[in-house]
């Protein structure tokens, strides 16, 4: 049996998101308790996931190295994002929706814009 990494609800309560060893992110409903469907794409453990403050998307991080762009209407990865160089262990949507942090296990943080699906501030840990 596959373990749940991370789980997180929308913004307006009604949905729940999980991430999991068997490769997916999950989607379920609150209210009625019940499975909505799987996300299917990355190659190796989901180690967190989360909703937009919308609810329209959700973004995920894997120990495949790769970050990805859920949209949540059409169940599809919209974008993936290689530049990671270690596992991702957290993923945070801004506000506003257009942008997402994302940090791994090489100590580091990167800011990512998804209106241009690009890089835009890498932050480095040097130790303490």
């Amino acid at each position: 049996s596959s373990g749940i990494n991370a789980e997180y609800g929308s913004a307006d309560g009604q949905s729940l998101v999980s991430a999991s060893d068997d490769k997916t992110v999950k989607l379920w409903t609150v209210h009625r308790q019940k499975f909505q469907a799987s996300l299917n794409g990355h190659v190796n453990w989901v180690k967190t996931a989360k909703f937009s403050s919308d609810g329209r998307m959700v973004t995920s991080g894997s120990d495949d190295k790769t970050l990805k762009l859920w949209d949540i209407a059409s169940k599809q990865c919209i974008h993936t994002f290689f530049e990671h160089t270690g596992f991702i262990n957290s993923v945070e949507f801004h506000p506003s929706g257009t942008s997402v942090a994302s940090a791994n296990s090489d100590s580091s943080v990167k800011l990512w814009d998804l209106r241009m699906n690009k890089l835009l501030q890498h932050y480095q840990s040097h130790g303490s």
